[in-house]
């Protein structure tokens, strides 16, 4: 979050490539954002988008629904089921699996 409000209000530079010699080969050094190297924050970020947007939707089909449904999360994803003793109702958590490990 803290890089994202950089980057959206100004506060935040992209970091730069480096370049080392080493004897006659030059080594390069991945920029780090947020502790992380780029590679690996920026995969990361579609799947955390992925899962907001999965996280939202649900949410808002789940205000919706009739009384007395619900959704529950099972490994298949989602399915409806009844809020007076069907399967545990689904709510909106923080979790920092992965979009295809939830």
């Amino acid at each position: 979050m803290t890089t994202r409000n950089g980057l959206e209000h100004g506060d935040c530079q992209s970091p730069t490539v480096t370049y080392a010699p080493n004897g006659s080969t030059v080594t390069v050094s991945e920029p780090i954002i947020d502790g992380r190297p780029v590679f690996a924050f920026v995969t990361d970020m579609p799947d955390r988008l992925n899962c907001f947007v999965e996280d939202v939707t649900v949410h808002c089909i789940q205000r919706h629904m009739p009384a007395g449904l619900s959704l529950t999360e099972m490994p298949a994803r989602f399915q409806p089921t009844l809020t007076n003793g069907g399967m545990p109702i689904w709510q909106i958590v923080y979790h920092a699996s992965g979009f295809d490990a939830t």
